[in-house]
């Protein structure tokens, strides 16, 4: 009962969040032909190898708007960053331009090496600027509201359905950590977890999430080097704080 009164919980706050501040998805959309559905933007990237439980990518380099929240349980600190970024999206950016929202968010969170709870209340969350905009973002107007540049880097990927609570995302990144062990592979950092969320809190059924580790050097569980995460970890540090 109290884990689906948290799932009402987290669908009701996203739910308020979208209401506020939900922008209209047009630019470059394009349209899948299996299912016509109008498909929100993403960060490209390829996929390197498929597992049953996990996959290999490399993300393209490119611009994302992020925020930083401290202190708040994960449901509110997420909806407050979100609602940060929807209101950039809707223009409340230096040139006053409204943008197709991209999908998914991006919320770095830190686990404690079981994965049973983070180790702080600290979330960043992302989302890619649209084609149209990589290269040139226009600037936000609010301190709290950044534009970062990632490089290129290759990670690890697990997909999993439903509302995407912590305690979900936790216990899918400790099903990502054993598999990728199983299979003798240690170049990724746990130390971070990142959970991707693309489909809006009104959408109930079919709903897409994953957990991802980066990769980077030998030797898991708090490698910094090389990574996407110790990249963007940085630049967050240097403009977030």
């Amino acid at each position: 009962m109290k884990g689906f009164v948290g799932v009402l919980l987290v669908a009701l706050l996203l739910g308020l969040s979208a209401a506020v501040a939900e922008p209209n998805v047009g630019d470059k959309a394009t349209v899948d032909a299996d299912t016509s559905f109008t498909q929100i933007l993403q960060p490209p990237y390829r996929s390197l190898s498929k597992k049953d439980l996990y996959e290999e990518r490399e993300y393209e380099d490119g611009d994302y708007v992020a925020t930083n929240v401290t202190g708040l349980p994960f449901t509110i600190a997420y909806t407050k960053a979100l609602s940060r970024l929807y209101a950039y999206f809707l223009g409340r950016n230096e040139d006053n331009v409204r943008m197709s929202r991209t999908q998914p968010s991006f919320t770095r969170m830190h686990p404690n090496k079981e994965f049973t709870d983070v180790v702080d209340k600290n979330y960043t969350v992302s989302l890619w600027i649209p084609g149209d905009y990589q290269g040139k973002p226009p600037a936000p107007t609010v301190d709290e509201v950044k534009i970062c540049r990632i490089p290129k880097q290759r990670g690890y990927a697990r997909e999993f359905p439903g509302f995407a609570t912590q305690g979900k995302a936790l216990e899918e990144g400790l099903r990502l950590r054993d598999a990728l062990l199983k299979d003798k592979i240690d170049d990724f950092d746990d130390k971070r977890l990142w959970l991707a969320v693309y489909d809006p809190p009104t959408k109930i059924l079919h709903r897409r999430n994953e957990v991802l580790f980066d990769a980077c050097k030998k030797g898991h569980h708090g490698n910094q080097h090389g990574t996407m995460m110790s990249k963007l970890r940085a630049l967050y540090n240097a403009l977030l704080g």
